[in-house]
């Protein structure tokens, strides 16, 4: 990375870490929380509200995605936490951003 100046940033910490892009459309990712439920994190931009759809098989079939959650994103934060019921069951998920 570097600086405003354009000089190159050399005080890093040297661990392992990410970086989300949060664009136009929000970003879902699914992970396992420390209680071992899972999660979903929507990450959009500030003061947006996003539609979580979820269907359990990917198919050709585009009309078949059944609304899950409305998520708002706050204006502090670029993400939003959603906490899964565990099922015995394959869920897929989406996000879309509302118009």
């Amino acid at each position: 990375g570097a600086q405003a100046n354009g000089v190159l940033v050399t005080n890093y910490i040297t661990q392992s870490s990410r970086v989300i892009v949060v664009g136009k459309e929000p970003l879902l990712e699914a992970v396992i929380g420390t209680n071992g439920a899972p999660l979903l994190i929507v990450y959009g931009q500030y003061g947006t509200t996003n539609i979580i759809e979820s269907k359990p098989v990917l198919d050709g079939d585009t009309n078949s995605w059944q609304g899950a959650f409305q998520v708002n994103i706050p204006s502090t934060n670029l993400w939003q936490t959603i906490s899964l019921t565990p099922a015995n069951r394959t869920l897929f998920y989406r996000a879309e951003r509302l118009k």
